[in-house]
């Protein structure tokens, strides 16, 4: 029987796909529009599908109707096609975020997927991972690594997080693929890092740059920036990532059996891949 994976071109579905094959995991790519019903009807697979990863999703756009297309009508002919198909479990993908008291268009969005698997009757593991990082990462860490290397140069600025190693995320979502069905998982990463530790690690692994500027000017520059439709980052990414919300719950490690990577290993990984 085979595992069908939604989002399995972007940067943490690519990666799985190879990750769970060398596993010896047969893996088919759901390859239409899962906003689509129609799209999702005529889905066939010649192999038996025993569990969907669903990972696609909008994670930034300026069009907020684009989070209620993907990742809520979408997650909800996805649940329709793991019924048609009668798989034995459903991982979904969801974000630490749900757990923030900030209100933006992606979180709310994944809240109200979360709701819909949790009642839809569909076996279920749902996955919260904090700001996930790794090789050909293009976003979050990545970003930063590529100016710091290109421009040897970083703002200063004044906020936590909690990276999660790539590698360890894909551990746990294989690990979940044989676990009791209906649980929920946070799964922040295992160090709570200011932006100063953070940069401290990054010159320990041999990056040499210069920290410009003051936190809280660089803060409101970056919030304004945020507004212009060029900008990386959208606004509501820029109050999630300045909240200095923290969560703390770290028993995926123990109960899944699985090591954690810690920050100064993964960027070391980075490097020499």
């Amino acid at each position: 029987m085979s595992i069908l994976i939604t989002g399995g071109k972007g940067f943490i579905g690519s990666q799985l796909e190879s990750y769970l094959r060398d596993g010896g995991h047969e893996i088919v790519l759901f390859n239409g529009d899962i906003s689509n019903i129609e799209s999702v009807k005529n889905f066939t697979s010649a192999k038996q599908i025993r569990a969907v990863i669903h990972l696609a999703a909008t994670v930034s756009s300026r069009r907020s109707g684009l989070y209620e297309k993907t990742n809520i009508i979408g997650t909800s002919n996805i649940l329709y096609l793991c019924q048609k198909l009668n798989v034995e479990r459903l991982i979904f993908l969801s974000s630490l975020r749900v757990l923030s008291s900030i209100k933006d268009p992606y979180i709310d969005s994944k809240r109200q997927a979360e709701k819909m698997i949790i009642g839809s009757g569909v076996p279920y593991i749902i996955l919260r991972p904090s700001m996930v990082y790794g090789p050909n990462d293009k976003k979050n860490i990545g970003f930063l690594l590529k100016i710091i290397k290109e421009k040897h140069l970083v703002p200063a600025l004044d906020f936590v997080f909690q990276p999660l190693f790539l590698k360890d995320l894909l551990r746990v979502i294989e690990a979940c693929l044989t676990v009791l069905p209906n649980k929920v998982f946070n799964v922040p990463g295992g160090q709570t890092l200011s932006f100063g530790e953070f940069l401290n690690f990054v010159g320990d692994c041999g990056y040499k740059f210069k920290i410009f500027g003051w936190p809280k000017i660089n803060h409101i520059l970056i919030k304004i920036f945020s507004y212009f439709p060029f900008s990386p980052v959208i606004p509501s990414q820029v109050d999630s990532l300045f909240s200095k919300e923290v969560f703390n719950e770290r028993s995926w490690s123990k109960e899944l059996n699985i090591k954690e990577t810690f920050l100064k290993d993964g960027l070391e990984k980075i490097l020499s891949a």
